[in-house]
């Protein structure tokens, strides 16, 4: 399949899993598409730095999507990185990946984003002829996003983030958070589809 191909799939799967789950209706709704863009030498160098610092304290393991990216952001906010680098803006994102041989089925990922540029050191690539340019971290989705790999996503605020990690004590998802209640979700209405026929 060519990368608009899964693009179509996923939209496709996303709009079927939009009926059922409200989650999925709202990163439909209102999440973006992630497009890749390759890291500046800034970017790749703050990024490098920001391992660094981070993994004494996560080791960025598989499965542990929201833990990796929320304590890149933690540590992000609450550090001098921030502003040691002004003119770079890191945000962290929920929504949807698909990869290949999972198109029909959208998987809830965090992934955080560097200028609007996708880091995600959780998933491992799969395709020998992808490689990031992080050194460590070669098969992980920095800035280029691997082949028939597509990322949805919306952008939470870093304040709940931190906030989160230091009042529960806790990294988990922020969108499906069913134990507070789904905070994101409460304001939100589905928007109508029509059906195809």
């Amino acid at each position: 399949m060519t990368n608009s191909q899964y693009y179509e799939k996923a939209v496709e799967s996303l709009t079927m899993f939009s009926k059922l789950s409200p989650i999925h209706a709202f990163i439909l709704d209102k999440g973006f598409l992630v497009i890749e863009e390759s890291l500046s030498e800034n970017e790749k160098k703050v990024l490098e730095e920001l391992i660094d610092v981070t993994s004494s304290m996560c080791d960025f393991q598989m499965k542990e999507c929201f833990h990796n990216s929320q304590m890149l952001v933690y540590v992000w906010e609450s550090s001098n990185l921030k502003d040691k680098y002004p003119d770079i803006e890191l945000d962290y994102a929920e929504g949807y990946v698909f990869t290949p041989g999972t198109e029909n089925f959208p998987i809830l990922h965090g992934f955080i984003l560097i200028n609007d540029k996708i880091v995600d050191l959780t998933l491992r690539v799969r395709d020998t002829n992808y490689e990031s340019i992080i050194e460590g971290y070669e098969d992980r989705t920095i800035g280029l996003i691997p082949e028939g790999y597509v990322y949805f996503g919306y952008k939470l605020p870093n304040e709940d983030v931190v906030e989160q990690i230091e009042t529960k004590n806790r990294t988990q998802t922020l969108l499906d958070n069913w134990e507070d209640g789904w905070p994101y979700l409460k304001e939100y209405s589905p928007k109508k589809r029509k059906r195809k026929k």
